[in-house]
């Protein structure tokens, strides 16, 4: 069964984690969440159902998996460890977990020390149930560690971006044909989602396909936040606002695109235009050594200068790799006033700077961006800005 990476990159992965736990005198890691567990396990945990899996990486042994038993073939499938331990139903999922890992950690002769654990995505209950099981060792976080080691991502992690682009791209090429008058946001994310599945199997003919999420939202009044398509009607002299969103593997991509229903109308060609104008020049002013704050100020005095202050009600953009409707998120890769990480050539990010109109809606696009040893790249090559549909 093909892997998402090769074997040779989840070994480098668990090695530069294992100097961090040397550093700070952590004898073992215990990853849980699915963003991690795909990291560095390689196994995309996509429908938990109530279950738990976990990877136990010691400092000086071989690491192994824990999962339930409904998963034992999809993990032996994905992962490049060799020791997986699995649990049934005759006891409880989290029971199961934590009996295994501490059946591993006593075979590995680790009694006592720090274990590295995710105290930002470790439900509580969980934590209470393994500082109970383990009453002689310390429960230390190392999830801000991982976050920052997946903030730069590898040669193999953005050649599967780039792919997610392409897939970006083809998605919304189907929704561009499938915008009609009398046609529903359902209708519309149908097609996107028929057309990424096509080219899905093509490319990744032994991967999972999962179907979200893909949005489609028409008129001014449904601009409004991350909703789903509803039974809502395309019209004419309406705008329309479509965004692709593949998933591989739990490696999240996408694109947004806006159109408009007929000729556009004048009072919407200004706020288009300097919605384009900060997209571009934030483009530009992207490379290493510049604060991913920088660029979500520059966006936010352009938009004050242009007029529109106050209208920009998000961030300029977020970061890409594992991240989903649930799972991981990459907050110091955020392009938010606050956020003052230092870029870096490797690191992904989204570029979506936005204004909000009143009586017109929302003016933005979604594109990816890879930072490059000189600037920026554009990684969804694909037409930008408000663009008529005159059928």
């Amino acid at each position: 069964m093909p892997r998402i990476f090769s074997d040779q990159e989840m070994q480098r992965r668990v090695a530069e984690l294992k100097g961090t736990m040397d550093r700070e005198g952590i004898t073992c890691t215990i990853i849980t969440s699915v963003h991690n567990l795909v990291y560095l396990g390689g196994f995309f945990f996509a429908e938990p159902n109530g279950r738990f899996v976990a990877a136990v990486l010691p400092l000086k042994d071989n690491p192994a998996m824990i999962t339930a038993n409904t998963e034992l073939g999809r993990v032996k499938d994905f992962t490049w460890i060799d020791d997986v331990r699995d649990y049934n139903d005759y006891e409880t999922p989290l029971n199961g977990c934590i009996r295994l890992i501490r059946e591993v950690l006593s075979e590995m002769g680790i009694v006592s020390g720090k274990i590295g654990i995710e105290s930002d995505w470790m439900p509580v209950f969980m934590f209470e149930a393994l500082r109970k099981a383990l009453p002689s060792f310390d429960l230390v976080d190392i999830s801000d560690q991982v976050e920052r080691q997946r903030l730069v991502k590898s040669k193999e992690e953005i050649k599967l971006s780039r792919q997610g682009a392409e897939l970006c791209m083809i998605s919304i090429k189907a929704a561009e044909q499938a915008i009609q008058v009398g046609v529903t946001e359902i209708d519309v994310a149908r097609a996107m989602i028929e057309a990424s599945g096509i080219e899905y199997a093509k490319r990744f003919p032994d991967f999972e396909f999962q179907p979200y999420p893909f949005y489609c939202r028409a008129g001014a009044g449904r601009s409004w936040g991350h909703a789903g398509p509803t039974s809502t009607k395309i019209e004419r002299e309406k705008r329309v606002g479509v965004v692709a969103c593949p998933v591989i593997m739990g490696y999240f991509s996408t694109l947004g695109r806006g159109y408009f229903l007929g000729k556009i109308p004048e009072e919407m060609k200004r706020p288009n235009e300097i919605q384009q104008e900060a997209v571009n020049r934030a483009i530009e002013a992207i490379k290493p050594g510049v604060k991913f704050s920088e660029i979500d100020k520059l966006t936010t005095k352009f938009f004050e200068d242009a007029g529109y202050g106050g209208t920009k009600g998000m961030g300029t953009g977020h970061s890409f790799g594992l991240m989903g409707p649930w799972w991981g998120r990459e907050k110091i890769g955020e392009l938010r006033s606050y956020n003052d990480t230092v870029m870096q050539e490797g690191m992904i990010t989204s570029m979506e700077p936005g204004i909000s109109v009143p009586g017109l809606g929302g003016f933005n696009t979604v594109d990816m961006i890879l930072v490059t040893r000189d600037g920026a790249e554009v990684l969804t090559n694909y037409p930008r800005g408000l663009r008529s549909l005159d059928r």
